[in-house]
């Protein structure tokens, strides 16, 4: 590829930027909420610049927006530093290694294939201290799904296999059951059909082995696909259940009741009123169908679908999903 791209370069006088060549990564630290990294570009050097994202891929991705913006925006030299830091630390990406909740820890992951799953373990795995993590899986079934679990495998202690809302493409969960025992093995493999009932068993599993009730060193792990993510996403809103960051000691006991069905896609924004649930009780919440919105899950120009805001998902992947 990269002679393809030398050549268009070329032809179109214009400068060519690599990686590692006329800009780097200098230097990186993990920081709460994120990393601090030197950026190096054609136009200069960007000192303790904090990135609002987990994993090495996002510094190489903040870099490699850098040196566009240094394309585009009229100025002569490197950009303010001041702006560059505060545009950094508040870029979004919904469904990237997102931490949506704690007590316990849940993370949403839409990546969909083998780089995406490399990027994910190595973030989580410089991030957080794990005693415990549960998958809840869902996935496209024209993925590399088996070799997509072989490398989340050393990460997680149990694994939920489960479907997403976008019927037509998931992989039935029975057969991703099938592959998810070739790799984890049957006796760490459970199937949960329905994805809200598979958030619920992963939760109890790190429930129960959370004697203490204060979520340290467990976890629950969200991922597959964009779609998946997307779904959790919209379960999982604050202002559906707002208690749930608390710890689960501090949560207020109520019955699961049934939700009523809703009779306008607008009512999805009325804030509920509830004592929440201390057993993080996945039926309180509303159902998910694939009309539901939620936000963009990744806001790189990937080809693959977004964050329950559409179905389009391809095998095409920018480095923002490595």
């Amino acid at each position: 590829v990269m002679p393809i791209i030398e050549a268009a370069a070329k032809e179109n006088h214009a400068n060519l930027v690599r990686d590692g060549i006329e800009s780097e990564v200098v230097t990186r630290v993990p920081a709460v909420g994120g990393q601090v990294a030197t950026l190096r570009t054609p136009n200069g050097t960007y000192t303790e610049v904090p990135i609002a994202k987990f994993g090495e891929h996002q510094a190489h991705n903040a870099l490699a927006a850098l040196c566009a913006a240094e394309v585009v925006i009229p100025v002569n030299g490197a950009l303010d530093g001041d702006i560059v830091a505060e545009a950094l630390s508040t870029v979004k990406i919904p469904g990237r290694i997102e931490q949506i909740r704690t007590s316990p820890t849940i993370i949403l992951d839409g990546g969909h294939n083998v780089n995406a799953a490399e990027s994910l373990r190595a973030a989580i795995e410089e991030n957080y201290d794990f005693q415990q993590l549960v998958g809840v899986v869902a996935m496209m079934a024209d993925k590399q799904v088996e070799e997509y679990l072989g490398v989340l495998e050393p990460l997680l202690s149990q694994v939920v296999v489960t479907e997403n809302s976008w019927r037509d493409r998931v992989m039935p969960a029975e057969d991703l059951k099938k592959i998810a025992e070739r790799v984890f093995g049957p006796e760490r493999v459970t199937c949960v059909p329905e994805l809200p009932d598979a958030i619920q068993e992963a939760v109890n599993m790190v429930d129960a082995d959370d004697e203490l009730g204060v979520g340290y060193g467990h976890g629950v792990l969200i991922c597959g696909s964009f779609t998946t993510a997307g779904d959790a996403r919209l379960m999982l809103e604050e202002k559906v259940n707002p208690d749930l960051k608390k710890p689960k000691a501090e949560r207020v006991f109520q019955e699961a009741v049934e939700p009523e069905p809703r009779k306008q896609e607008d009512e999805a924004d009325i804030d509920f009123e509830s004592d929440a649930n201390p057993d993080f009780d996945i039926n309180d919440f509303g159902s998910v169908g694939p009309d539901d919105d939620v936000d963009s899950a990744d806001g790189t120009g990937d080809a693959d679908e977004t964050a329950g805001s559409g179905n389009v998902e391809s095998d095409a992947e920018t480095s923002m999903n490595a």
